[in-house]
């Protein structure tokens, strides 16, 4: 499975991420392409446990802007990498008729004032 990123760690500690942002971020800068990960990683990024609950992990996700979060265990030692497309796929495997029934933020906006 791909996650579109990777955690950086040293003596077992997590020290940041890699993600394909970081990456395009680091790119239109127009800087050398010859920097180590450490140049281009997010550092102490927001991470989660495994027993967090789904709806912590997409509450900071929302409020951080997060596609991926590190998951680490009770000593900080990352254990994986949790994300958005992910959680989408659990909840439309688990949830079918609630995800696909759901309109679409266009058709619950009002096109038109109602008069009284």
């Amino acid at each position: 499975m791909s996650y579109g990123g990777a955690v950086i760690v040293d003596n077992g500690r997590l020290e940041g991420i890699v993600t394909e942002r970081d990456l395009m971020r680091y790119v239109d800068t127009g800087a050398a392409m010859d920097v180590p990960l450490a140049g281009v990683m997010t550092r102490n990024p927001q991470t989660v446990t495994a027993n967090a609950t789904l709806y912590e992990v997409i509450r900071l996700m929302d409020k951080g802007g997060y596609r991926r979060l590190p998951v680490v265990d009770k000593g900080g030692v990352p254990v994986g990498i949790v994300d958005v497309k992910s959680i989408v796929h659990f909840l439309v495997e688990h949830f079918p008729a609630a995800v696909y029934n759901q309109a679409s933020h266009a058709q619950l906006l009002a096109k038109h004032r109602e008069g009284a």
